[in-house]
């Protein structure tokens, strides 16, 4: 979660201090790099967490060290010759695009594409193990404080004059100083605890099970920056700029499910390894991450023109974004991490169909709405889009695994958030001027009746259990049913 707000304050910070249209640039380029990181993993990312779990639920401790040998082996091939085609072929990129300015960026930053996935591979296996919490130091805390702390010293040190190479330079030093730290950790919690030699080689079932992930991943990320790049192509960099900040502020409350889904893939695949039932854990955890979120769903999807207004004046424009992305995210919190699920029990051809039906969603709806509405017709084509892959994933789900998320155990939350959207809105009417206080008072509001109508309802015990044992940083995941 401490990643995406840093990755947050770091948009607000090179928005207003680069400009719009610098931040837009070097969003442009590092959607390029992000998906050269797709490719370069091939899919590992699941399939290495999923071997090793299923390894270590069997007392198979020191094949863990195979699965990451192979995942190595695989991803150092592949990153290291994407890095090399990009070194040498940006400028001629950055050209095609009609956009010179990305070269000096992307011949910096190719460097992060093997950096990145080595240090991946490191903090696979200890994910697998359910400790979480290295992977979230090392990414998603230490990389961006790095890139953060490198971008605010380029800027002070170049009295405002910085450009996108400083950005590049901050961006690939933050990757290579958490790819160290990786192998550090690596060594400390796989090697020295599993001293036995790995015998098996597992490169065929790795690439068999992530290949196709790989090809979900890719449309996924596709399906992540279609906006961004028709934005930049079709409108302006600055607009670009402006939902992107506008999407990560209602992507904020995505924090919470981001970090459950990740507790939830190991622990999912070491329950299907086991034979048991995986429908109690599943709901445990849509539940879980509805009942965390709803709260600030309501705001954001009631009042996005007071949010937005806080982030910054130059951002309202963007308000209906919010309110959109905001509506997306809530309809896949209900209907669950089935693609995870999915993955997880080797149907990972499954969500790839999926994403390619929704990404065709997401593009034509880009491509019809953009050019006539703006900002707010790539709202409503990412909102469109993530709801049909959540809902077509959790329908597979259903059929092939059995499970499906909503249950009668959902109505107290729904109850609840209906009757904070009440009291919200009329305490809205009289909520003073001041951007601030006003917003602080709906907010307020919103959580108080959400709060209080829980009280009153009640709240499953196992899903309370279920939310103490994720919350437990440092400890091996241990789900009650």
């Amino acid at each position: 979660m401490f990643d995406k707000m840093l990755g947050y304050l770091f948009a607000l910070f090179v928005t207003k201090t680069y400009g719009s249209t610098g931040f837009g640039l070097y969003l442009f380029g590092v959607s390029l790099i992000e998906i050269l990181f797709v490719v370069a993993r091939l899919g590992l990312d699941r399939s290495s967490v999923r071997a090793a779990a299923s390894l270590a639920a069997t007392g198979k401790f020191a094949e863990i060290k195979g699965v990451a040998r192979a995942s190595l082996l695989i991803t150092s091939l592949s990153g290291i010759a994407l890095a090399a085609a990009l070194f040498f072929f940006n400028q001629s990129l950055s050209n095609a695009m009609a956009r010179p300015g990305l070269a000096d960026f992307l011949s910096i930053a190719a460097i992060a594409v093997p950096a990145s996935v080595m240090a991946d591979v490191f903090l696979w296996p200890t994910e697998a193990i359910g400790s979480q919490r290295y992977f979230a130091l090392v990414r998603n805390v230490f990389e961006p404080i790095v890139k953060i702390s490198l971008a605010v010293v380029f800027f002070v040190a170049s009295a405002g004059s910085a450009n996108a190479r400083s950005l590049g330079i901050a961006y690939a030093i933050s990757i290579l100083a958490g790819a160290t730290l990786s192998f550090l950790v690596y060594l400390r919690v796989i090697a020295a605890r599993y001293g036995e030699r790995a015998r098996e080689s597992h490169i065929k079932e790795l690439l068999r099970v992530g290949l196709p992930v790989c090809g979900q991943n890719l449309l996924g990320r596709a399906l992540a920056q279609t906006d961004i790049f028709l934005l930049f192509t079709l409108v302006s960099a600055a607009s670009t700029a402006h939902y992107t900040v506008a999407a990560r502020t209602a992507m904020l409350m995505a924090m919470i499910s981001f970090a459950f889904e990740a507790a939830f893939r190991p622990a999912a695949a070491a329950v299907l390894a086991r034979g048991e039932r995986l429908t109690p854990l599943y709901r445990s955890v849509s539940r879980s991450v509805l009942m965390l979120c709803l709260p600030a769903a309501v705001v954001l999807i009631l009042f996005p023109a007071r949010v937005m207004a806080v982030v910054g004046d130059q951002f309202i424009n963007a308000a209906p974004v919010v309110r959109w992305i905001a509506a997306g995210a809530t309809a896949s919190f209900i209907l669950g991490p089935a693609a995870s699920a999915l993955m997880m029990a080797g149907r990972s051809r499954t969500p790839l169909i999926n994403g390619i039906i929704a990404g065709m969603i997401s593009l034509a709806l880009n491509l019809i709405l953009i050019p006539r509405i703006g900002l707010a017709g790539a709202g409503i084509a990412q909102c469109v889009s993530w709801v049909a892959s959540s809902a077509l994933n959790a329908v597979a789900a259903h059929r092939l695994l059995k499970i499906f998320s909503i249950g009668r155990r959902h109505a107290p939350l729904l109850i609840a958030a209906a009757l904070a959207s009440i009291v919200a809105l009329l305490v809205e009417q009289v909520a003073p001027e001041n951007k601030y206080l006003s917003l602080a008072l709906v907010g307020a509001a919103a959580l108080t009746a959400y709060a209080a109508t829980l009280l009153m309802i009640g709240v499953a015990q196992e899903d309370r259990r279920f939310i103490r044992s994720i919350l437990l940083i440092g400890q091996k995941q241990k789900i009650t049913k």
